[in-house]
């Protein structure tokens, strides 16, 4: 009896030490809250000097915010080793302390083009949202931004959109801090979060949108997804461009352990992926409702009914390549791939502006080439 009780206690310890790893990076998983991830040691007017990092040595221009501050960094211009300077391409110099370097590479939403300050009666509260373009069309573009992102992030493809003549709907959804909140602080990894999506696809179509085009970056590709079939509105949507998207959680998760450098990766990856799903351990990682990735694996046959452009890299270290092989696999004649140059998780535009745009401006013409829907398919 005493071996049967010391088992049974080493299998509870041993259950327990399991679902602490998995709701521990279960909540680094599902965190909104962005954080300053690299270290600027010296700067003046022209020049920047970060700490050395895949980040800070990647080719491409980006922004780094510190505050309110923001800075455009440009090339490379030399590297030791232990640090990186690389050119100061516009905004404010940055000081010596913690940055956020993110793939924003406008200040402001004005740095894009011409725009109105909207508001989007969505679910979860008013969901401000940038519009871009002319006051009506037939066609608008709806730019979705991904999990520990703004508007801000969704920017970079408005231009395609502006190109073409479109009008662009820059949105905002649950807890981006522009939104309303979360519920719990955390996000639902576009399982809630497209319910305010959907309301700004109705905005939309309110003013006149007859058909609409999702571009999703990283989970807002999985929201666009979803939306093929939930929205209230998914018979107007012609249409998805999908940037680095995260069509498979499970693959996205074990590949953000193992970036993330979370200790035991394979098993920490695994349990937050159980707890996530698990109805208490998912409150205990912050979460209103547990999470089922089933739901959100869109490497499934059978699922997708538009035609949608998947602009990614191979270098993407956070959202694996193979999960968009494997969805353009599951749906042969749906998903075009456009591969990109080695560019890291959503930053196809970061290192190649005028081949991305280009890429998703063809997409966009093909769109508009196609018949309209009938003129009243949904409310």
């Amino acid at each position: 009896m005493k071996t049967l009780a010391r088992l049974a206690a080493a299998a509870a310890a041993a259950w327990a030490l399991q679902a602490a790893l998995g709701v521990a990076f279960a909540r680094r998983v599902v965190a909104w809250r962005p954080h300053a991830d690299e270290r600027v040691i010296a700067a003046d007017a022209a020049t920047a000097t970060f700490a050395a990092s895949a980040k800070t040595r990647h080719p491409g221009v980006f922004g780094v915010r510190q505050g309110d501050g923001y800075a455009l960094v440009g090339d490379v211009l030399s590297d030791d080793g232990r640090m990186v300077v690389r050119a100061i391409a516009g905004g404010a110099s940055p000081r010596p302390g913690g940055v956020r370097w993110e793939g924003d590479v406008h200040a402001l939403p004005s740095d894009a083009g011409p725009h109105r300050d909207v508001v989007v009666d969505a679910p979860s509260g008013p969901a401000p949202a940038w519009r871009f373009g002319p006051d009506r069309h037939d066609t608008w573009v709806l730019h979705i931004h991904g999990i520990r992102a703004t508007r801000d992030n969704a920017l970079r493809s408005v231009l395609a959109a502006e190109a073409e003549g479109l009008p662009s709907l820059v949105v905002s959804f649950r807890g981006d801090g522009t939104a309303g909140p979360a519920a719990g602080g955390a996000s639902r990894l576009g399982l809630d979060e497209s319910d305010d999506v959907d309301a700004a696809i109705a905005y939309a179509v309110q003013h006149g949108a007859r058909r609409v085009v999702l571009c999703g970056w990283s989970m807002g590709g999985g929201i666009a997804l979803r939306l093929t079939e939930t929205s209230a509105h998914r018979d107007r949507i012609a249409a998805l461009v999908l940037v680095g998207p995260a069509t498979d959680w499970r693959a996205a998760i074990r590949a953000g352990a193992v970036v993330g450098h979370v200790p035991f990766p394979s098993a920490a990856a695994r349990h937050a992926i159980r707890a996530l799903g698990h109805p208490v351990l998912s409150r205990l990682a912050g979460l209103s409702a547990p999470v089922d990735v089933d739901v959100l694996d869109w490497t499934r046959a059978g699922r997708l009914r538009v035609p949608a452009l998947v602009v990614h890299s191979r270098a993407d270290r956070t959202v694996p390549f193979a999960s968009t092989e494997a969805f353009a696999h599951a749906n042969p004649g749906l998903v075009e791939v456009r591969e990109a140059p080695e560019a890291d998780h959503s930053w196809e535009y970061n290192v190649a502006p005028e081949w991305f745009t280009e890429t998703v401006r063809e997409r966009l013409r093909a769109v508009q080439a196609e018949p309209l829907p009938a003129a009243n398919p949904s409310a």
